[in-house]
């Protein structure tokens, strides 16, 4: 089952693809992706598998993160869809 870790991001350009590029260096697929900033604060919600590899990754990158209540699964797939189109993502991502 995949899990949503939410990571704390800087508010400027390139800091979504900084934290994202941490985790393709560590071999982590990346089933979603997703970035907000707003007030000054960003983040990004990012759906993985390997939790314990995320986290070291992303704390190596010098981010913090943490892990959300969400539970995801295969069939919850679509769903995930339309919560990137709401992001600001597109209607379908590559990664699904």
């Amino acid at each position: 089952m995949a899990k949503d870790f939410i990571v704390d991001l800087e508010d400027r350009p390139g800091s979504g693809a900084t934290a994202a590029e941490a985790l393709g260096k560590a071999g982590i697929n990346i089933a979603g992706f997703c970035a907000l900033a707003f007030g000054g604060k960003a983040f990004a919600h990012v759906l993985v598998e390997d939790a314990t590899a995320t986290r070291s990754a992303i704390e190596q990158a010098g981010f913090r993160s943490s892990m959300s209540a969400m539970p995801w699964s295969p069939r919850l797939r679509t769903d995930l869809v339309s919560w990137v189109s709401c992001c600001g993502g597109s209607r379908r991502p590559a990664s699904i």
